[in-house]
């Protein structure tokens, strides 16, 4: 015997099926409900409808690739170069090189135009043998051949 169950979870009701019979199916329903009713409480910043237009497809190929060292040093001291990134900029500062990050063609392209522009900064970069501008270069070479590799 199969009866609904009406659940109100941030304004929306949903219907779960519950058997009458089975403990187990209740303490699983109840385990989703009180899931569904957390992630309501702590529903993250809407998106705009720019960015609900980046939201990659499911054709979309994403680059693994482990930023570390004085390379995600460098990296994260541009990280305001990346205005306009949706949600780029966010991802590099919270990214320890650890893993490695995800990268979508479009990332990708803005990294190399973020580094780009920073070589060619003489304020920046005024030596070219510095570790700073060698770390930068190395990762601009790295971040090349990833791009032709993948996309």
């Amino acid at each position: 015997m199969v009866r609904d169950l009406e659940v109100r979870i941030s304004r929306r009701p949903r219907l779960v099926k519950v058997r009458r019979n089975h403990e187990h199916d209740r303490h699983v329903l109840k385990t989703q409900i009180r899931i569904l009713q957390a992630r309501a409480l702590n529903k993250g910043p809407s998106f705009t409808e720019e960015e609900k237009l980046m939201t990659p497809s499911k054709y979309d190929r994403q680059a693994q690739v482990l930023i570390a060292g004085p390379e995600l040093q460098e990296l994260q001291r541009h990280t305001w170069m990346m205005a306009e990134s949706f949600g780029l900029d966010r991802r590099i500062e919270n990214y320890r090189g650890i893993r490695p990050i995800g990268l979508y063609r479009w990332d990708i392209e803005l990294l190399l135009m973020v580094i780009d522009s920073a070589l060619q900064d003489a304020e920046l970069y005024p030596h070219h043998v510095d570790e700073s501008y060698l770390a930068m270069e190395n990762l601009q070479k790295r971040l090349q051949k990833t791009y032709r590799e993948y996309f």
